[in-house]
Parts: structure tokens; C-alpha cells; sequence
């Protein structure tokens, strides 16, 4: 009785991750769309940076007393290396260079896999220097940058493929562990949103639109309430997978 359990579960799980023909789509499409919003992302920071999280040109933010950041006691060894040694002023320029360097090699898939870690590794040191100011985009990025060190997406499409010409057989769902992912990191945002009772009287919503910039701050707070609650329900939607007989598991993204 139990080997029959045992042996559904493991039916259920190998169908889940079935290969399902698009596996080599995916690696390419993934690879690129992830290089190229990285890239765009920093690009559009990369003059700010400076002025806005730092006295001295640096990425790291410590003159600013009040930006904390639960990765400081990571980072502190690292910090402490660099000014003892007096190269903060090579060093800190350096790491949007080769972030941006390793994000191309990563978007021609040249070296795709070192690639892929040092972009992982540089976005960490960059983005969690100042994590008060980083959304959610930002954390997806990390995961997908993760993903692309540890999925094959330069075996297709890619500077690697034309000089190396790697094999692969392709015989798992690459895509699925992303749904799962993202099914999961949804549902647990939804279940905190809805401990928070901020999204319910809407004061979390007031907070992320209400600017000098526009009026939002003159809306009926009904509005609000509205537009809380619709974001937890819509979080906790997003994590619903549907199978039927005949089509593949969907995971909302």
C-alpha cells in the first residue's frame, strides 16, 4: 500500500515536470529577456547611483546613517577589506563595469554560465547595499539571474553553441520550476499582504500612490480599501495552477 502511495507520488511529480516540447524556447527566451531588463535597469540607474547613495562616487551607502540594510552584516567584511586596503576608489566604479560586462556576455551567451554567476554575485553587491529602496522586480531579477547560472541557456542561441557546440538532451521541464517558483512567491505574498492590516484600510496603497506629485492623496479612502483588497485576492490568484486532460500545467505569472 505504501509503494503504491509512494509510486503515485513520484507518477504525479515526473508528469509535472514532463518535457513538453517548448523547453528549448524557454532557455533562450528566458536568457535574453533576463539580460536585456537587467541591463536596461541599470542603465537607467547608473548616473543616479552616485548622487543618491553616496558622498564619495561609491555604492555603498554608509555615510548615510539612516539607509539600513539587513545585508550589512554581510557585506561589513567586504567593506572593511576595501578601505583598509584604500581601494574604494577603484574598486566601487568597478562594479557597475563588470556588472554591465557580464551582463552582455550573459545576453550573447559567451562564457554563459560564468557569466550568469558574476552578474548574480555584482547584483547582490550593488542592489542590497540599499535594499529600503528595492522592490520586488529587484528580488525577481536575483532569482532569475540565479537560474540562469543554474539552467543550460547558453546551449541555444548562443556565442557558446558556435565555438563549443555543447550537447544537451533535453529531457526536463526547465519552465516549471519557474512556475513553481513564482506559484509560491506569489501565494506567500498574498498570505502577507493579508496579515497586514494596511492592505485592508488601505493605507498600504495611500503610501505607495500618494505623492506631491499628484492628487492621489485627495481620493475617497473606499477607493483604497478597494484597491487593497483586490491586490491580496489577486496575489493569492496568481498561485493557482489548473490541469486538465490534454493541456499542460499553468501556472498565472
Amino acid at each position: 500500500m505504501l509503494f503504491k502511495k509512494v509510486d503515485f507520488l513520484y507518477n504525479k511529480l515526473e508528469g509535472l515536470f514532463k518535457i513538453d516540447g517548448s523547453e528549448k524556447l524557454f532557455l533562450i527566451f528566458f536568457r535574453l529577456t533576463i539580460s536585456t531588463i537587467a541591463l536596461i535597469e541599470i542603465a537607467s540607474l547608473i548616473k543616479d547611483l552616485p548622487l543618491l547613495f553616496s558622498s564619495a562616487e561609491t555604492l555603498i551607502p554608509q555615510e548615510l546613517i539612516y539607509l539600513k540594510s539587513g545585508y550589512f552584516k554581510y557585506f561589513h567584511p567586504l567593506y572593511q577589506f576595501i578601505e583598509t586596503n584604500g581601494i574604494s576608489n577603484i574598486f566601487f566604479p568597478t562594479v557597475t563595469r563588470i556588472y554591465i560586462g557580464a551582463l552582455i556576455f550573459l545576453l550573447l551567451g559567451f562564457f554563459t554560465r560564468y557569466a550568469a554567476g558574476i552578474a548574480l554575485v555584482f547584483q547582490l553587491i550593488i542592489f542590497r547595499s540599499f535594499t529600503p529602496f528595492n522592490y520586488g522586480y529587484d528580488f525577481f531579477l536575483t532569482m532569475s539571474l540565479f537560474y540562469c547560472l543554474v539552467f543550460p541557456v547558453g546551449y541555444f542561441f548562443s556565442i557558446d553553441k558556435k565555438l563549443f557546440n555543447p550537447v544537451l538532451n533535453l529531457g526536463f521541464n526547465y519552465r516549471r520550476v519557474i512556475q513553481i517558483h513564482l506559484a509560491m512567491a506569489y501565494c506567500f505574498s498574498g498570505i502577507a499582504k493579508g496579515l497586514d492590516s494596511g492592505w485592508w484600510n488601505g493605507n498600504s496603497v495611500w503610501k505607495a500612490l500618494a505623492s506631491a506629485d499628484n492628487n492621489y492623496h485627495t481620493f475617497p479612502s473606499e477607493i483604497f480599501i478597494i484597491i487593497g483588497i483586490g491586490t491580496i485576492c489577486k496575489s493569492l490568484s496568481r498561485s493557482k495552477f489548473m490541469e486538465s486532460r490534454g493541456k499542460n500545467y499553468i501556472c498565472s505569472p
